[in-house]
C-alpha cells in the first residue's frame, strides 16, 4: 500500500513498532511523513510519538506534538496527557509539565506518580513529597508503584518520619513484600543513615534481584563499609551477575577509603565484564586513582572513557588541584571549555584549588571572577575559602582579609581557618588573633583554633599570648577527637587510633613504631 493511500492505523502501526523496539528517529521519521500527507493523528499516533520523543529527549519535537494537539483542538484523554506529561518529565521540562499536570482534570494515579518521579529524579525531594501528599488528600488510592518513589523521595531527602510513614502505609497495603517497595525502603532507610534498618529488610526479603542487591551494596558503600565486596560475592553465589552501577558502587567504596589495591581488582573484573564504555564507572574510577594519589591513572581512565559528562571533567580537575597540579589542571580546564562544556560549581571548585595548590594566583583570580560575570554562578564559601587560601599561600594576607570584608554571605569557619593557617605560615600574629576569634565565635570549642594561635605567638616571640592561648583552650575547648589513621594490608583495611591500647598486638604496633622513629632520628 503506497503512503498516499495509507490511514492512520496503518500509520499508527508503524509508528507503535519502531517504539517497542527503542527505534524512536525512525518512529519520529514516520509521524513526520503522516503530517505532511496530511493523516490526522489519533490518541493512540500522539501517545506513540510522545513516548519516542521521551525516549530520544527530544524537547523540541515533543513540543511541537503539543502545539499541533492544541492546534487539531484536540479533546484532553488521560492516554495522552499522561504521554505529554511523561516526555517534558523525560526532557527535564518540570515546569511544562508542571503546567499540563495542572491542566488535567481528572488526574489518574499515573499523572501523580509520573510527577513525584520527576522531582525526586531532578533533585527535588522535597516537591515530590509534597506532591505524594496533595496525592493522599485527594483519594488517589495509593499503589506499589507509588509507594516505591515517594519512598525513594523521602529518602533523598533524609526524611526518616516521611519515610517510616510511608513504609507503614505500605505494610498496611501488603506492598512491604513487592520487590520495587522491598527495594525502595532498603534504599530509604539507607539515605536516613539507618543502615541497621536496611540490612535487617534486606535479610528479611523473600525474593531478591539485581536491583536488591545493588542498593544495599550502595547502602554498605555510603557507610564506608568495605564489607561491600564481600556481599558481592555473595549476590554472584546467588547466580546474578555485578552490573555497571554494582561495579560502580564498588570503586566508590574502595576511593572513599582509599583502598587502591581492591580498587585495582574491581576495575580489572569491571572491565573483563564488558563495562569500559560505562560513563559513572568511568567517573568513579577517576576519582579513585586521584584520591589514592595516582594522577596517571586517573589521567588514563579519563583520556580512554569513550564520552565524558561534566562529572568527568570535574572529577579530573579536582584530583588535579588536591594534588598541586597546576599546570595540568589550567589545560584541563581551557580544553572544557573549548570543547562547549560549561563548568559548574564543582569545576570551578577544583580549578581554584589547583591554583592554590600550585600558585597559579592571577589564573585563579581571573576565573573566580569570571564565574559571576561569564557564567552567572555566584561564588560559594568553599570559593571563597580556596582564594583565601591561594592569596595566603602566596603571603597577600591583607588582599586576603579585604576578601573575606566583602564577601556577600557570611563567611565560616574554613574561610577564616583559611587565612588562620596562612597567618601561621607567614607570622602574622595581629591578623591571625582576628581569624581565631572569628572561629572561635562559630565554633569556641575548636581545640585547633587555639593551638595554631598559640603557635603563632610563639613564631613571634610573644610568650605571654602563647600562654594566655593555652590557657583559654584548657578552659574552653572540648576534648579533642582522637587522631586516626588507615592502611590497607592484603585487601584489609586496618584502623589505627591514638592512644588505642585494646586493639589487638597493639604492643608489637607500638615497639615497631618506636623502631621506626628511632631510625627517623638517626638518618
Amino acid at each position: 500500500m503506497s503512503d498516499s493511500h495509507r490511514d492512520v492505523v496503518s500509520w499508527t502501526t508503524t509508528i507503535t513498532g519502531y517504539v517497542s523496539q527503542e527505534c524512536y528517529l525512525d518512529a519520529v521519521t514516520v509521524f513526520r511523513d503522516m503530517r505532511r500527507e496530511g493523516v490526522r493523528p489519533n490518541a493512540f499516533t500522539l501517545s506513540s510519538t510522545l513516548k519516542a520523543c521521551s525516549g530520544l529527549s527530544y524537547y523540541w519535537l515533543g513540543s511541537s506534538v503539543h502545539a499541533c494537539m492544541l492546534k487539531d483542538g484536540w479533546e484532553a484523554s488521560s492516554y495522552v496527557e499522561n504521554a505529554l506529561l511523561d516526555m517534558y518529565v523525560k526532557c527535564n521540562c518540570m515546569h511544562d509539565a508542571w503546567s499540563v499536570f495542572n491542566g488535567i482534570h481528572v488526574k489518574t494515579a499515573v499523572s501523580w506518580t509520573t510527577m513525584i518521579a520527576g522531582y525526586s529524579r531532578k533533585g527535588g525531594g522535597e516537591v515530590a513529597v509534597q506532591i505524594f501528599r496533595r496525592m493522599l488528600l485527594e483519594g488517589v488510592e495509593l499503589n506499589h508503584f507509588g509507594c516505591s518513589i515517594a519512598l525513594r523521595a523521602s529518602g533523598s531527602i533524609e526524611s526518616l518520619a516521611c519515610g517510616e510513614q510511608i513504609h507503614g502505609a505500605a505494610i498496611k497495603l501488603g506492598y512491604d513484600k513487592n520487590i520495587a517497595v522491598g527495594n525502595a525502603t532498603i534504599d530509604m532507610y539507607a539515605h536516613c543513615w539507618r543502615f541497621l534498618e536496611s540490612r535487617k529488610l534486606f535479610d528479611e526479603m523473600p525474593q531478591r534481584d539485581l536491583i536488591t542487591w545493588n542498593t544495599i551494596i550502595s547502602a554498605y558503600e555510603k557507610f564506608g563499609f568495605l564489607d561491600c565486596l564481600h556481599v558481592c560475592i555473595e549476590m554472584e553465589k546467588q547466580g546474578l551477575r555485578p552490573n555497571c552501577f554494582t561495579f560502580t558502587s564498588l570503586v566508590t567504596a574502595c576511593s572513599n577509603l582509599t583502598a587502591l589495591a581492591c580498587g585495582q581488582q574491581v576495575h580489572g573484573r569491571a572491565m573483563k565484564s564488558g563495562f569500559s564504555e560505562d560513563v559513572p564507572l568511568a567517573n568513579a574510577l577517576i576519582d579513585l586513582y586521584a584520591k589514592s594519589g595516582d594522577v596517571y591513572n586517573s589521567r588514563r581512565v579519563f583520556d580512554e572513557a569513550p564520552s565524558r559528562d561534566l562529572v568527568t571533567w570535574t572529577s579530573m580537575l579536582m584530583g588535579y588541584g588536591k594534588h598541586g597540579y597546576g599546570n595540568e589542571a589550567i589545560e584541563l580546564f581551557n580544553l572544557m571549555i573549548s570543547n562547549g562544556v560549561r563548568p559548574d560549581h564543582v569545576a570551578f571548585l577544583g580549578i581554584l584549588c589547583a591554583c592554590s595548590h600550585s600558585g597559579h594566583i592571577d589564573y585563579g583570580l581571573s576565573q573566580f571572577r569570571s564565574m559571576s560575570i561569564n557564567y552567572s554562578l555566584q561564588p560559594k564559601l568553599e570559593h571563597y575559602a580556596c582564594v583565601v587560601d591561594m592569596l595566603g599561600r602566596a603571603g597577600n594576607l591583607e588582599e586576603a582579609f579585604k576578601l573575606i570584608n566583602s564577601m556577600p554571605l557570611p563567611a565560616d569557619e574554613s574561610v577564616w581557618g583559611a587565612l588562620l593557617a596562612a597567618c601561621r605560615v607567614h607570622s602574622n600574629p595581629s591578623l591571625g588573633r582576628v581569624a581565631a576569634q572569628k572561629i572561635l565565635s562559630l565554633r569556641p570549642e575548636h581545640s585547633g583554633t587555639y593551638t595554631l594561635l598559640s603557635n603563632i605567638h610563639a613564631s613571634a616571640g610573644e610568650w605571654s599570648e602563647f600562654a594566655r592561648t593555652r590557657k583559654l583552650m584548657k578552659e574552653n575547648a572540648g576534648r579533642k577527637e582522637p587522631g586516626r589513621s588507615w592502611i590497607e594490608v592484603n585487601n584489609q583495611v586496618q584502623v589505627f587510633v591514638m592512644g588505642d591500647t585494646a586493639a589487638p598486638q597493639m604492643s608489637l604496633v607500638y615497639e615497631e613504631l618506636k623502631a621506626l622513629y628511632q631510625l627517623m632520628k638517626e638518618a
